[in-house]
């Protein structure tokens, strides 16, 4: 009974997170273009490494670094947030 608690809660899981990339993906293109198409700022709202890169070639180095810092410690704090939900549900 426990292994099946265990296997639901892991197809659960792995479930929520396929719903939440194919709904992200999408959602964050939108958003980016939303946000570009009112504001003129160098300020990236898109992919990580393509918007790093953009602000560097234009000397935004300040931007480009707050970019990686800050998209680097908002990814490690989803997968700790996402392994600490996971390691609740199964156990």
């Amino acid at each position: 009974m426990e292994q099946a608690r265990r296997t639901h809660a892991a197809l659960t899981a792995a479930a929520l997170i396929f719903l939440g990339a194919a709904a992200g993906a999408p959602l964050r293109y939108l958003t980016d273009r939303f946000v570009q198409a009112r504001h003129d700022s160098p300020s990236p709202w898109g992919t990580f490494s393509y918007e790093t890169l953009r602000l560097a070639e234009q000397e935004a180095y300040f931007y480009a670094a707050m970019n990686l810092i800050v998209s680097v410690v908002a990814g490690v704090g989803a997968a700790l947030l996402s392994h600490t939900y996971v390691a609740a549900m199964v156990g």
